[in-house]
């Protein structure tokens, strides 16, 4: 059985408001065992003559929404045993990416969070993230038709792309799952500190 289906999951929807996820998520299930960051926006593709409000809100949901879920989530993960936080990056937190120079200045951010892996170890909660490469999603779909970007039909930006992915595919969102799952688990129990790229090989090179 794959990992993702030993949870029963519900979403719940917050947009910018980190304190309401929280309160809505111990109001539903009564705890929190585990909290995994996953969302994020690519950001201005330029840094010449990008709007302030569009590096504002990249920088939002990127990063202040991360940080201030950590802040109010860790007073609850300290409550349980087997805790974990886990952040989603992406390979371009990893290595540069020069379609979104902010994006990845704010991906390398997150995989810095590792510096809470070292601050809560010894509360037994360990912090994890988990570095996405190319996956088959809408907005994988949309990098070749943005008007910051040069424009490309999906044909050339898979071909693009598949061109440096060793495993010559892209990954699928499940396979995403899979690999945050086992970072969240029992079974990556002595796992802290780790940013996992899901990427075909692509940070490997």
């Amino acid at each position: 059985m794959p990992v993702a289906q030993l949870w029963r999951l519900r979403r719940i929807c917050a947009i910018l408001r980190p304190r309401d996820t929280v309160a809505q998520t111990i109001a539903a299930f009564g705890q929190i065992d585990f909290v995994w960051n996953h969302l994020g926006l690519s950001g201005p593709g330029k840094v010449e003559g990008m709007a302030q409000a569009d590096l504002d809100l990249a920088f939002d949901l990127n990063l202040r929404s991360i940080m201030t879920t950590t802040e109010v989530a860790i007073p609850e993960l300290r409550k349980r045993a087997g805790r974990a936080l886990l952040y989603t990056s992406s390979t371009d937190g990893l290595v540069g990416s020069r379609y979104s120079p902010a994006n990845s200045a704010m991906k390398h951010a997150v995989v810095g969070g590792k510096a809470l892996a070292l601050r809560l170890a010894p509360e037994g909660i360990r912090v994890n993230t988990v570095c996405p490469g190319p996956i088959d999603t809408p907005m994988f779909v949309q990098l070749g038709s943005r008007p910051d970007q040069p424009q490309r039909s999906r044909e050339e930006v898979e071909k693009g792309t598949l061109s440096v992915v060793p495993m010559g595919c892209l990954g699928q969102p499940q396979e995403v799952i899979e690999a945050a799952c086992f970072l969240i688990s029992d079974a990556a129990s002595f796992i802290t500190g780790v940013a996992l790229p899901v990427d075909g090989g692509f940070t490997a090179q």
